[in-house]
């Protein structure tokens, strides 16, 4: 049988396999270098080849040609039926046949875009109890009621998932998830039955976001849900309220990573939710404290402001500006949802709350405007130009920032518990010092190839004998111990308890495990190596921890988000051995 031609440890590292001259077994160099066994298997059946793109598009036309004729014989059967009333209006309407009784029904559109037949069964893609379904009126009006008696108006009533497994995840959310970012609290009073009843599409995102942590397959079948219901609301329907903001934001937070990063919607859901509060008046102390004029389409009880809690507003308002100023600061790009001092005065409210859950919000509002002011000091609010700061202006942002850094931390050491928190606190302190290696020269689409990813090892530049300043040097240790600061912090945290934070802290991780490694081949590439032991950075050993974390938190169940990034430290560990 034929054999590849690099041994299984060779293929995995995607390196070159080289036969050892001496060696009687038939072993290669590094495998008879390190005394382990060389194995040689059989070559894998080839992946069939995917389709082309003009192929598929065919099909799909070929689809839909095949929903369209079923649609107008469907369609053209119900119309055939005598029916006084639909003749007189000159419509589709339900009819009741003259002789059988019995009543003939026409298919509607589901929610999620799919044909719902006569007696209810989907005939192309599963149906919900969403579906927005025409009425007589002349106008053409939508019925934006939530139909609570569709026996398919949720998925549990579908059948997607259990009613008791439902309940447990809606507890997990309350319990668990809650405690780690503390967005939507429930009042104790509010049951399972009354969150489903009267917010169905928060609801929908609690147990989703808790599906995450638990059962894999569920939770793609959850997010492939709550996307298509978005889909249908926000964009089919134009919806706007209360609750759509607040279940964009949970799944904000608890993101369902896609198999792939291209196809990414972090970005979109956090600014579609930012949109909407803003056209909601929240954003605001006008539109969150008084009722809408007269001549506004839109009434507080439609949108759910009427008897919000203005608690909730507040955490609410801010938790978006956290996520939009967090992917400005971090993609060095505008963000669309400023800090007012209608946030101003939220924070404040929040602070002196009662509830720890309260101040965390609050702390992280603050720590994310300290962040947002120094990059708008850096020039980072216009993308469109490049720029190179003067040594002097940068270091007269660094001290600003490294003094409200100091208060911030002053009033955060009494919750050494708020793992998010002093995470992201030295994750900003990155973000910031790193435009000091910069040398102040800022250009977004050079920023995104250079510091998003790692770089090649075939690619190694000459060994330049530049000495670093003193300014380079001060900033490469600051983000160095910053660096160190995050994972442990991270690292600290029980295995089980990383299924149930926040993704946004994985993201975290691996900007500190990727500026690490960068440092580490800078300074094996320039005469940074001179003053800095890259053994001191160590990374292959935090990289070794990490693994063993993602691991153990991914468990058997293979949970989505800890099994995607144990892969990408996987990916990293490759690229450190073999640069």
């Amino acid at each position: 049988q034929q054999l590849n031609r690099a041994c299984e440890s060779c293929r995995s590292l995607k390196v070159r396999c080289y036969p050892a001259a001496n060696s009687p077994n038939g072993q290669c160099q590094r495998c008879a270098k390190a005394l382990r066994p060389c194995v040689f298997s059989a070559p894998q059946a080839r992946r069939p080849r995917k389709k082309t793109t003009d192929s598929r598009v065919a099909e799909l036309e070929k689809e839909l040609q095949t929903m369209r004729a079923l649609l107008r014989g469907m369609s053209g059967s119900n119309t055939s039926q005598p029916s006084s009333s639909a003749s007189s209006k000159g419509q589709n309407l339900p009819s009741t046949d003259d002789q059988g009784g019995e009543q003939q029904r026409v298919p509607l559109m589901s929610s999620y875009g799919g044909l719902v037949g006569a007696d209810g069964d989907s005939l192309s893609t599963p149906a919900s109890g969403w579906a927005s379904s025409s009425t007589d009126d002349s106008s053409g009006a939508f019925n934006l009621s939530y139909d609570a008696s569709d026996h398919r108006s949720d998925v549990v009533d579908r059948g997607l998932i259990s009613l008791d497994t439902a309940k447990v995840y809606f507890t997990v959310y309350n319990t668990e998830l809650v405690s780690q970012f503390p967005l939507a609290v429930l009042p104790e009073e509010v049951t399972f039955e009354q969150i489903r009843r009267s917010k169905p599409v928060l609801w929908l995102a609690m147990i989703a976001a808790a599906a995450l942590g638990i059962d894999l397959e569920l939770s793609r079948k959850l997010s492939r849900e709550i996307a298509s219901l978005y889909a249908h609301l926000i964009f089919i329907r134009g919806e706007k309220r209360i609750e759509l903001v607040q279940a964009l934001i949970i799944t904000v937070v608890y993101y369902h990573l896609p198999e792939s990063g291209a196809y990414s919607q972090l970005y979109q859901l956090t600014h579609t939710a930012a949109t909407m509060a803003i056209e909601l008046g929240i954003a605001s102390k006008a539109g969150s404290l008084r009722g809408r004029s007269l001549h506004s389409p839109i009434s507080l009880d439609d949108v759910g402001l009427q008897g919000t809690p203005m608690g909730e507003i507040a955490r609410l308002i801010l938790t978006i500006y956290i996520f939009t100023s967090s992917l400005a600061i971090r993609m060095r790009r505008p963000n669309m949802l400023l800090f007012n001092n209608w946030m101003m005065e939220c924070e404040a409210m929040l602070s002196q709350s009662p509830f720890l859950h309260d101040k965390r919000i609050a702390s992280w509002a603050q720590l994310n405007r300290i962040a947002e002011e120094a990059s708008i000091g850096y020039g980072f609010d216009d993308p469109t130009t490049v720029l190179r700061i003067p040594v002097s202006q940068m270091l007269a942002v660094v001290r600003t920032f490294d003094r409200r850094m100091e208060e911030w931390r002053r009033r955060a050491v009494e919750d050494n518990t708020d793992v998010y928190g002093l995470a992201t606190s030295h994750s900003i302190i990155i973000t910031i010092y790193e435009f000091l290696m910069d040398g102040g020269m800022h250009d977004a689409k050079q920023f995104e190839n250079e510091y998003c990813t790692v770089p090649s090892p075939n690619d190694k530049p000459l060994k330049s004998e530049m000495v670093p300043s003193a300014v380079y040097l001060q900033a490469t240790m600051r983000i160095i111990n910053s660096a160190h600061n995050v994972l442990d912090i991270f690292l600290s945290v029980a295995p089980m308890m990383l299924r149930k934070i926040s993704s946004a802290l994985y993201f975290r991780v691996a900007y500190a495990v990727i500026v690490l490694l960068r440092i580490s081949f800078t300074a094996s590439t320039t005469a940074l190596g001179d003053v800095l032991d890259v053994a001191d950075l160590r990374a292959e050993q935090y990289l070794e921890r990490l693994a063993d974390a993602y691991q153990q938190a991914s468990g058997p169940e293979q949970c989505r988000v800890p099994n995607h990034w144990l892969r990408v430290v996987q990916r990293l560990q490759q690229w450190y051995e073999q640069y």
